[in-house]
């Protein structure tokens, strides 16, 4: 008898756990979203860990868009157990273009599998928007930086948000409304070329001298005029710059040893495309990726250099008054900045997520919840045995819920 009550407690301890956080089975409606990393989604060898996945959402989930509210404040997200919860950040929610991008946090993906999934729940009345960048963009997974540029185009102090918990926004110069366009991934920013660019705060954070990676999606108009700044941090090219010079696109690491400048043809104008620019202090290695796909290498060593550590961080242009060959011409999106180098399964399933149609992540049938809980106790019933208890469900709605058992002694 004792060894019944022990498991009946186990039960009420695991439902009443499930209860405090969310009760998902409060929602109306869910979805799975399976994950396939095998050769017929994408190889991905490895188990990649703590990665931001992107969810996208298009008219072909019309229901989602017409049950959930307005502003997509009762999304959420589990593992495939539908308890387990998972932080998120919407970038983008447009129920009438029947539109989203939604960056799911994955403790792990795991390599080379069909089988992996987890639910999206949406349907729940007066639910509170759970949104929340700075836990899925984990400064201590090391994002330092990252600028969806979804903003509308604007000169505003702090107008362009960093999704981090560091805060560092950025004041658009020279940006209006036209500049705000549509990107790889939701809304971009498109540069013109002669006097736009970003300008960020210098923080201690920014100021990285061991391992980074810089990464980027950006459509350029042209490569033609003159010089073209990704991402730069260091006015005098004393940090690091991902950019375009003398023809070559580079990857400069001011200060470090060997070889500080790592070079590559730039990719075709013209097009979309997203560049991994990485550092591994450790292994004495830079590296340039392009659509996940490593494009070159060599070694290098030793810290990068500060320069000046009050200069500003800049995205498309140099940050300083300059010629107009220094900015950007075209569109960016999704930078980010990191203090630990990526590696190339991490790479590679970012590109082969972000990129657009992407074979990664498939979304099932919608499905309700009404049922769930009660199979779940039945099933539990099974294992107790009928001579041992059993355990009937009277409310599945409501926040509390509410059962009764009996038992029998053996």
């Amino acid at each position: 008898m004792k060894a019944v009550s022990a498991v009946f407690l186990v039960l009420l301890a695991c439902l009443s756990n499930a209860v405090s956080q969310e009760n998902y089975q409060q929602w109306n409606s869910f979805k799975y979203l399976s994950i396939n990393t095998t050769p017929s989604g994408v190889y991905i060898a490895n188990n990649v860990m703590k990665f931001p996945l992107l969810i996208r959402l298009t008219s072909a989930n019309a229901d989602v868009f017409s049950s959930a509210l307005g502003n997509g404040a009762d999304v959420r997200f589990s593992k495939s157990n539908g308890i387990a919860p998972l932080s998120y950040q919407i970038e983008r929610w447009d129920s009438a273009g029947k539109v989203a991008e939604i960056w799911v946090l994955m403790d792990t993906i795991y390599g080379n599998q069909s089988t992996q999934s987890i639910r999206m729940y949406w349907g729940k009345k007066g639910a509170a928007d759970s949104s929340n960048g700075a836990v899925v963009f984990d400064t201590s997974n090391g994002f330092v930086g990252v600028w969806h540029l979804a903003e509308n185009g604007n000169a505003a102090a702090q107008g362009y948000k960093d999704a981090t918990l560091y805060h560092h926004h950025g004041t658009g110069i020279a940006m209006n409304n036209g500049s705000n366009v549509a990107g790889r991934i939701g809304m971009g920013s498109n540069f013109n070329g002669s006097d736009q660019y970003i300008s960020v705060p210098n923080s201690d954070a920014l100021n990285i001298n061991r391992s980074i990676t810089v990464s980027a999606w950006f459509f350029a108009n042209e490569w033609t005029s003159g010089n073209h700044r990704i991402l730069q941090k260091g006015n005098a090219d004393n940090q690091y710059s991902l950019r375009l010079e003398g023809g070559q696109f580079e990857w400069q690491l001011s200060g470090t040893n060997g070889s500080p400048v790592l070079l590559i043809s730039p990719p075709n104008a013209g097009g979309w495309h997203l560049v991994h620019a990485t550092y591994d202090f450790i292994n004495a290695t830079t590296a340039i990726y392009v659509n996940g796909a490593l494009l070159s290498s060599q070694n290098n060593y030793g810290t990068i250099g500060t320069g000046t550590i009050t200069d500003i961080l800049s995205i498309g242009g140099k940050p300083r008054t300059v010629a107009s060959g220094d900015y950007f011409t075209g569109i960016m999106d999704e930078v980010r900045l990191q203090n630990k180098p990526r590696y190339p399964d991490w790479i590679r399933l970012e590109y082969e997520t972000q990129n657009s149609p992407a074979t990664v992540v498939t979304l099932g049938s919608t499905q309700t919840t009404t049922g769930i809980i009660q199979k779940t106790f039945l099933a539990s019933h099974r294992l107790l045995g009928d001579k041992s208890a059993t355990l009937s469900l009277i409310d599945i709605r409501g926040r509390v819920l509410k059962f009764f058992s009996t038992f029998r002694r053996l």
